[in-house]
């Protein structure tokens, strides 16, 4: 157990230190890109990432985490799956594009077909990448998977920002796609050379490993289906244009959650599963995940919130403006949605994807009806459905999980109270600086905000929360 200990830390460091490093990099060419195209470059491909990213969940059919989750595993079972896995990525292909003529027709928007049937071309990578990097997680080896993660996201970043300074246009974010994608897939074969002829003899002897990819696919399918039903309803009711503000908004408001979580889900997925029998460890563990969650998450968010004005109209410029609004309202949430998704890793670690199943069925019917009666209100009714209607759909699998986490509604309340209250102080001491400084420049506003709010943040922590401080502290510590 102090092995699994040291190597759970270890991974956490690595992560943590290398995703700091490579997203001060990529955050800064992402920003600049989006300086260079324009709001209807970003919506064409958010309508096709709608499709092709549905499909990558289809990739692998659960068979990555499936080898993560198996305590028994041979060199057989690799080669049945890898033959599983190509026959996947040549369905894969045909669907994209057969479907593509079709979809640009739905959304009356030509440029589409194209752009998906290049999109296509990185699924033909998914059979050589998928085994070795699950091969990585099982193993635990964090410092390998953190120096392609970085790397990829590095040369991707530099890859799209070049096409766009040529001014490819919307194809910089297509080619940029996929130049990640090849980078990718080469690194994972350096850091994990593994290479064997396919099997597609009695495929039936992976039964249980496709079972168990097949719950894990479906819950992930569910999870797409109502996290971006948001894009499908804005591209098709209120427009592309619009859907580019919403886009770059969810992007902005998300991206700490994006890096925070794929940090800790790659660490807790395998570590978990080696813990998966023992309830106690279960509880304590997710217990310290929230604390250590809910002590950052809501200020860093809310901070979000408070300074999006200065930070876009500095950041991205006038052009951006629209995007103002939804970035405040969907940074509100993000506190909650990053907790949300330390939930499926545990659940599934435990093999218990069935209750995430149940989870996304309800959130499925939920939010994206939603948003259908949020966009009567336009961009922002979509936003505010987020934040109002995301809360219960926690709550609903908070007390479903219960199960296996041993968490209630009422811990967990108990648990972000005083993060919550103190950042919604936060929160609306930077509404009054905003409003007190319409004199100053963008620049200054934003810098005299930023600085207010984490001194408010700490003050008030220190204050009306010392003892959850410190623990928080202490688990950074150790």
């Amino acid at each position: 157990m102090m092995k699994l200990e040291h190597q759970v830390k270890s991974g956490l460091k690595w992560f943590a230190f290398a995703k700091l490093i490579g997203q001060l990099i990529t955050w800064g060419l992402t920003i600049y890109v989006m300086r260079l195209l324009n709001p209807e470059a970003y919506g064409l491909m958010a309508i096709a990432t709608i499709f092709i990213t549905f499909l990558l969940l289809l990739k692998e059919f659960g068979l990555g985490p499936a080898i993560v989750q198996s305590q028994s595993l041979d060199e057989g079972i690799l080669q049945k799956i890898f033959a599983v896995l190509i026959i996947i990525s040549f369905l894969l292909v045909v669907t994209v594009v057969a479907c593509a003529p079709f979809i640009a027709i739905f959304f009356n928007e030509p440029t589409l077909h194209p752009i998906l049937q290049v999109l296509a071309i990185q699924f033909l990578l998914i059979p050589v990448e998928s085994i070795p990097y699950a091969l990585l997680q099982k193993s635990m080896k964090f410092k390998r998977m953190a120096i392609v993660e970085v790397t990829t996201g590095i040369v991707g970043g530099v890859a799209t920002l070049l096409f766009a300074i040529y001014e490819f246009g919307v194809w910089a974010l297509v080619y940029g796609n996929l130049v990640l994608t090849a980078c990718r897939a080469i690194l994972l074969n350096i850091s994990s050379p593994w290479f064997a002829k396919p099997d597609f003899h009695e495929l039936n002897k992976i039964k249980k490993y496709i079972t168990y990819g097949g719950m894990i696919t479906l819950e992930q399918t569910l999870r797409f289906f109502y996290s971006r039903a948001d894009g499908f309803i804005v591209g098709k009711l209120l427009g592309a244009k619009t859907l580019g503000f919403y886009s770059v908004a969810m992007h902005l408001s998300s991206l700490p959650m994006q890096r925070m979580n794929s940090i800790i889900n790659q660490v807790a997925f395998p570590a978990f599963a080696k813990i998966q029998d023992d309830k106690e460890k279960i509880r304590n563990s997710m217990s310290s995940g929230i604390k250590l969650t809910s002590f950052f998450a809501f200020p860093i968010f809310f901070g979000i919130a408070g300074v999006a004005e200065d930070g876009i109209l500095l950041v991205l410029g006038e052009t951006w403006f629209k995007a103002i609004l939804p970035i405040t309202i969907l940074s509100l949430v993000m506190p909650i949605r990053m907790i949300s998704n330390l939930y499926p890793t545990v659940v599934r670690s435990c093999g218990r994807a069935d209750i995430s199943v149940g989870n996304l069925i309800i959130g499925s019917i939920l939010m994206p009806t939603s948003f259908y009666f949020g966009s009567f209100w336009g961009l922002a009714g979509v936003c505010y459905a987020w934040l109002v209607v995301y809360p219960v759909v926690f709550m609903i699998e908070v007390k479903r999980s219960k199960v296996i986490t041993s968490i209630s509604i009422a811990d967990i309340f108990f648990m972000i109270k005083m993060p919550l209250i103190i950042s919604l102080i936060m929160y609306i001491i930077l509404w009054f600086i905003n409003k007190s400084l319409v004199e100053y420049s963008h620049s200054s506003s934003l810098m005299i905000e930023i600085i207010s709010g984490v001194f408010v943040y700490l003050l008030c922590s220190f204050l009306f929360n010392k003892t959850e401080m410190k623990e928080v502290l202490s688990l950074i510590r150790h």
